[in-house]
């Protein structure tokens, strides 16, 4: 595909073809991904070629390696013969036979491509840039302006390889994520070790890393302490010291001692390999923005196309003097139809965000996500594992029947659950000591769990679900709200109806949570938090955050019936969070955070964003990031509509050229382009 204008004319074609779902397009790699129900994948190949596109099959999904070159030396040699026409025919005025001689030189260099695609065009019935183009270069030559033609033409072609280098840029910054990970992998195997490439080694298997080289796979460490620079896939700056049961993420640089590393994950399913098939496949959708850009193209082209009709046959119907010279200005009216900056201004601009925020360690799961970002106006935060470490310890207890094994009785009653709380119960039970089996075990949302040990209902539950039922003593009250003061998260077991237990539970703070609300504060952004916590655990968090409005006791729909509130009074509300009780929140909210270590798949999977590292200083670079692109966008579609109109303007009191508007058209594509690709260094 040469432009993206050429979308329609794809489905059009594939249209014809039984089943055809999804089309998506991919203008980095130059490729269309199709959703089909045919048994024949040739016919997709044979129905595009049959417009002329040269379609054929990607193997193992990775595009053709295309020599990045912002300037072909015949496409050099042309344009220093165009220019060579233009200052013959200025300085000497008998120099018609030379200025047309370079002129045509230059004609010949460029090639016969230019006219193929003009004619597939016509032959689609396309009236896209080529057609265009060759139309303002036929009726150049024949007004007699040979240099104005060879110049228009050659500018076009440089103009085409440009943008090719332009795009190759950007998908080379992206595809740097996905060979951050090292292909060989040195595998154990039989006792020895060998030198695989890393998609063969299976799970389960030991590779070893030495000092100074990258990790080329997912896995978990077995052996060995070290210092691991991970900024190619969280975005950490400063090196993480990790050692045996720590995590590890292909790509990360072993700054420090040997490692044993055991494989966790196949080759495809890495972190790697997930956060370049996000961002490949967000930068396929196209944001709110870019489809009213595309509409506003679809109504602009035809408008100045019709005008340089009228423009062009004016004065022939109307008897005016000098048709020549208004048949001049309709074609440079011509080549200024084309919304090539207009259109590139989107797509590149967005793909740059989306690769920032990747190399940063936020997954930004489409240019809609992104865009949303920009809008946000209120952040809403889950207390335990997004305010909070999620690791929470077993505290203080008390133990109301001596005789019982209350701690034994507790542990087997949480081994099912996955919820931090349970973990932290389950964690304090003595090695050695048995698990009791469990009957009728079911979980209920946001207050506990229930089940039969030897005959007897026990329930583990929340504070909160205590006092609905009015099952707590004063004295067991006083207790749990005492803990509850000291910021303590409390439950109780029963035994029937009857309280046999007082547990609390401490979840220290993430020690950026203060420094992350405090940057979203400064960018004007309102903090909430909702959390199922009870109210004096809540408050006490939120006075130590200053978090301006929180929400406790909240089971998960009710947690769901805040975010529609907020949605009604802002609009624009992000979520974060990390659990499966977050799950309907996140998704009704304008922007689902999740995070992405600590969090549960069904968070990860329903967010917008994931957050590769649980760094809520995250969340503030990702409005930042976004607010950027924003700024940018609005830079591109301001300086690619201003030129336009300059020119149209310029055009009808025939202050302009055709040259002069192809290299005008070259020079604010290159500016939009440069402009996108900045963002993806950008600081």
């Amino acid at each position: 595909m040469c432009c993206p204008s050429e979308e329609p004319l794809v489905k059009k074609q594939l249209s014809q073809l039984s089943p055809i779902g999804e089309v998506r397009f991919d203008h980095l790699s130059k490729q269309i991904e199709v959703e089909h129900g045919l048994e024949d994948e040739g016919a997709l190949v044979r129905a595009l070629n049959q417009v002329g596109l040269k379609a054929s099959m990607v193997v193992q999904g990775k595009p053709p390696v295309e020599a990045l070159r912002w300037l072909a030396p015949r496409t050099a040699l042309a344009l220093g013969f165009a220019l060579g026409s233009e200052v013959s025919a200025w300085v000497t005025s008998d120099g018609a036979p030379t200025s047309i001689g370079l002129a045509v030189m230059s004609v010949l260099l460029v090639g016969t491509q230019p006219w193929d695609r003009a004619l597939l065009a016509l032959g689609r019935g396309q009236l896209g840039i080529n057609v265009l183009m060759t139309v303002a270069v036929i009726g150049a030559v024949a007004l007699g302006q040979w240099p104005e033609a060879a110049m228009v033409l050659a500018l076009f072609t440089w103009s085409e390889q440009l943008e090719s280098y332009s795009l190759g840029r950007v998908r080379c910054e992206m595809e740097e994520l996905l060979h951050s990970a090292p292909e060989l992998a040195e595998v154990q195997r039989d006792g020895n070790w060998v030198q695989l490439p890393s998609a063969q080694v299976g799970l389960g298997e030991v590779v070893r890393v030495s000092s100074g080289d990258r990790v080329p796979v997912d896995g978990c460490i077995v052996e060995g302490e070290s210092s691991l620079n991970q900024a190619a896939i969280t975005g950490e700056s400063v090196p993480v010291d990790k050692g045996p049961g720590d995590e590890v993420f292909a790509g990360t640089l072993n700054e420090g001692g040997l490692l044993l590393v055991r494989v966790t994950q196949p080759a495809g399913e890495r972190q790697v390999d997930r956060i370049f098939r996000a961002v490949q496949r967000a930068q396929q959708e196209k944001a709110p923005v870019q489809r009213a850009i595309d509409r506003f193209a679809s109504i602009y082209t035809p408008v100045v196309l019709v005008l340089a009709l009228m423009i062009a046959a004016g004065p022939w119907l109307l008897n005016w003097s000098q048709p020549g010279l208004w048949f001049y200005r309709a074609l440079v009216l011509l080549v200024i139809a084309c919304p090539c900056a207009l259109v590139l201004a989107t797509p590149i601009t967005m793909v740059s965000g989306l690769t920032l925020a990747a190399r940063k360690g936020i997954l930004v799961k489409g240019s809609t996500a992104l865009e949303e970002a920009a809008r946000i106006k209120v952040v809403a935060f889950d207390k335990t594992g997004t305010l909070t470490v999620g690791r929470p310890t077993l505290g203080p207890c008390r133990w109301l029947d001596e005789e019982l094994p209350l701690l034994q009785i507790a542990a087997s009653l949480q081994d099912p659950s996955r919820h931090p709380l349970a973990r932290a119960v389950v964690q304090e039970l003595p090695a050695g000591t048995p698990l009791l089996p469990v009957e009728g075990w079911r979980q209920w949302s946001g207050r506990g769990v229930v089940g039969r040990i030897q005959g007897q209902e026990w329930m583990l539950v929340s504070h909160r679900h205590i006092e609905t039922e009015q099952l707590c003593g004063p004295e067991s009250h006083q207790q749990l709200s005492a803990w509850e003061e000291e910021g303590r998260t409390t439950s109780v077991l029963l035994c029937g109806r009857q309280p046999k237990a007082l547990l609390s539970f401490s979840d220290p703070v993430r020690s950026e949570a203060s420094q992350a609300l405090e940057q979203l504060r400064v960018m004007g952004v309102e903090t909430l938090m909702i959390t199922g916590d009870h109210h004096q655990i809540a408050k006490g968090l939120a006075e130590q955050l200053k978090i301006e409005r929180f929400f406790s006791n909240q089971l998960p729909e009710e947690k769901l019936e805040r975010m529609e509130e907020e949605l009604t009074r802002f609009s624009h509300v992000a979520m974060v969070g990390d659990g499966v009780n977050d799950a309907p929140t996140l998704a009704r909210s304008s922007l689902g955070i999740a995070m992405g270590q600590g969090g549960t798949a069904t968070a990860v999977e329903v967010g917008d964003v994931v957050l590769m590292v649980d760094d809520l200083r995250r969340i503030p670079e990702l409005l930042r990031i976004a607010r950027l692109v924003k700024s940018r966008l609005r830079a591109n579609i301001a300086l690619a509509l201003v030129s336009k109109f300059a020119f149209l303007a310029l055009t009808m009191v025939g202050k302009a050229t055709l040259w002069m508007a192809v290299l005008a058209d070259v020079g604010v594509c290159l500016v939009v382009v440069a402009n996108g690709l900045r963002l993806v260094r950008a600081r």
